[in-house]
């Protein structure tokens, strides 16, 4: 992520290829293993992905702290989609083809 300045991963990694997953499968043993070690690697990661490991994927509730830290432009996006009127709101929201979704 070049504007929160920290790494992240491809969400579209289901369809990557093979060489992709055993890179990212790599990755993960070389993290581990610097955790296991207690060595210190140069790679900048965002607390949000700590926070996800710690509270699992289907317990974690983001915060616009952590998103704002993650990515500054998605959280400003977010912040001025709350500010829209109501009616607004719902108009983008059947433009874009999502008129069930809430702001909640």
């Amino acid at each position: 992520n070049r504007a929160g300045g920290c790494y992240w991963f491809n969400p579209t990694m289901g369809s990557a290829s093979e060489k992709a997953k055993q890179r990212y499968r790599v990755f993960g043993w070389l993290m581990a293993t610097a955790v296991c070690n207690r060595t210190t690697l140069g790679i900048h990661l965002p607390r949000i992905l700590f926070h996800i490991m710690i509270q699992g994927p289907q317990g974690f509730k983001p915060t616009m702290q952590l998103v704002e830290e993650l990515d500054p432009e998605l959280a400003r996006s977010i912040a001025n989609t709350r500010k829209l009127p109501e009616s607004e709101f719902k108009a983008m929201l059947e433009m874009e083809g999502t008129p069930g979704i809430s702001r909640e």
